[in-house]
């Protein structure tokens, strides 16, 4: 889940100190400044005394005035398909990209100009941190809720709640989880969801259902071919379709895939909450390492067997591809498989692909399936 935040406003600072001369004169001067359809009386009162000159400029601003020329914010998302609803160059009337680049149709029906900044995902956080420490230039980030704590929590977000209730925003509808974990802080609302992501398994419905197939995997493991439930039998299903043409399209094809270069944190942790994995006990304790950490650890470890080569390379998008392109027969992640491969745009078309919980284990006579 990816959270958008109003950025932090600036400041005035009051009081400047000049280099020490010696005692001249003291004025106070008033005059007029038209600025922003905003006429200011300002008044500067400069007082000079040794050894330093004390320069004090008091500003009164009258604010509210609607503006009277182009309005531009700078927007900073995590690169890839996160980007894509605000700036998407592929955008369509049809097709997967289905209706995203919103920025230029923000300029076109409010008259707000919108400068993206694309940025790395593994490094978002110490980005998002130097500039609302420091500069301060952007006034919307997307990022992922895990920064609340410092972000919300630190004070550099500007609450919602009087804009929801001005314009109206229904969320009555959003999962408890998604409107106040994840949005909000301290009894206030300062995101609204961007991406209700969660991560779920994802397998080629027409291969799985294909009588040869699974006459083979049945002798091959006596049972039959079914998406997996639990962690074992991912691995198994992985095994089989690793390493040769399921497919028939000439190349050899993989049994799954998952996101290894932004999110190795994440894909483990589907592993580690099923195992009953807890990070602290109710003093905040650490408790791991533990059992279920090394669990998790080790069958994260063993499911690269079945993955295609470059596969720690791959982002979001490109396991996406791995399915819709049909080069592996599973993978567990986000919900975009399932609208990019029901657009038409790829190999693999959407009645083609099934969607199931992420699998499990058993642990006290019970099947635990969490995702991330």
């Amino acid at each position: 889940m990816a959270g958008v935040v109003a950025g932090v406003g600036g400041y005035y600072a009051g009081s400047l100190t000049a280099a020490p001369k010696p005692i001249e004169r003291t004025v106070t001067e008033t005059r007029t400044v038209t600025a922003a359809a905003t006429t200011v009386r300002e008044t500067v009162t400069a007082t000079v005394t040794a050894p330093a000159t004390t320069t004090t400029v008091t500003k009164t601003v009258t604010a509210g005035a609607p503006p009277t020329g182009p309005v531009t914010i700078t927007l900073a998302c995590d690169a890839g398909h996160n980007y894509l609803p605000w700036f998407d160059p592929k955008e369509a009337p049809e097709g997967g990209h289905y209706g995203q680049n919103q920025a230029p149709k923000i300029k076109e029906v409010l008259g707000i100009d919108i400068v993206g900044e694309e940025v790395d995902p593994g490094t978002e956080f110490s980005i998002y941190m130097a500039d609302l420490t420091g500069p301060g230039k952007y006034n919307i980030i997307v990022y992922f809720p895990t920064y609340n704590g410092d972000i919300l929590g630190g004070g550099w977000a500007v609450p919602l709640d009087e804009y929801i209730e001005k314009y109206r925003i229904n969320l009555d509808d959003l999962p408890p989880v998604y409107r106040y974990l994840y949005c909000s802080w301290g009894g206030k609302t300062y995101a609204l969801p961007y991406d209700g992501d969660f991560h779920a398994l994802y397998y080629r419905k027409d291969i799985f259902a294909n009588p040869d197939i699974r006459k083979k995997f049945k002798d091959k493991y006596g049972r039959d071919l079914e998406p997996p439930k639990t962690y074992d039998e991912y691995l198994q299903v992985a095994e089989f379709f690793t390493g040769w043409d399921w497919d028939g399209d000439g190349e050899v094809e993989y049994g799954t895939v998952e996101d290894f270069k932004d999110l190795t944190w994440g894909i483990f942790f589907d592993r580690f909450a099923s195992l009953g994995g807890l990070w602290f006990d109710e003093e905040m304790n650490p408790l791991v390492p533990n059992d279920a950490a090394v669990k998790a650890l080790e069958d994260l470890v063993k499911i690269t067997d079945y993955m295609p080569p470059g596969f720690l390379e791959f982002g979001a998008l490109e396991v996406f591809d791995c399915m819709t392109k049909g080069i592996t027969a599973m993978t567990l992640t986000w919900p975009d498989v399932g609208p990019r491969a029901g657009s038409g745009e790829f190999p693999v078309k959407g009645d083609q692909v099934g969607t199931a919980l992420v699998p499990g284990y058993i642990v006290g006579g019970n099947l635990l399936r969490y995702s991330y």
